[in-house]
């Protein structure tokens, strides 16, 4: 018999987005590796061709880009305007989690999102 093995992620965790109460989008660990935030600094969020969430790591500010905030080992991302655009209620008691999917194009990612009712 054949077994193909499957490998663990490096990275050791998920790359996810968290969406907190205050409008800021916290991220994971395994988010800050993927994306790379020691020196990708600024993000922008659109649409792609079907529609879906995707976002644009940039070392430098671009037009329309957000700054990734830090505290204390995290970052974070004040996303409010982006949050209030899609109808994300960040305030209710819901919490609202984007999976991070990496696409072929270099620095473009899918947003994928999770809601987990409390």
């Amino acid at each position: 018999m054949i077994i193909r093995f499957i490998k663990p992620d490096p990275r050791g965790g998920s790359a996810k987005l968290t969406v907190h109460k205050t409008g800021k989008l916290g991220l994971s660990k395994g988010a800050m590796e993927l994306l790379n935030t020691g020196r990708n600094r600024f993000v922008r969020f659109g649409f792609g061709e079907q529609d879906e969430l995707l976002m644009q790591m940039c070392e430098t500010a671009m037009e329309n880009s957000f700054p990734v905030g830090r505290a204390g080992e995290y970052d974070y991302i004040s996303a409010r305007t982006m949050l209030d655009e899609l109808g994300v209620d960040y305030t209710a008691k819901e919490t609202v989690i984007y999976d991070i999917k990496k696409t072929p194009e270099d620095g473009i990612y899918r947003l994928h999102q999770r809601v987990i009712k409390k």
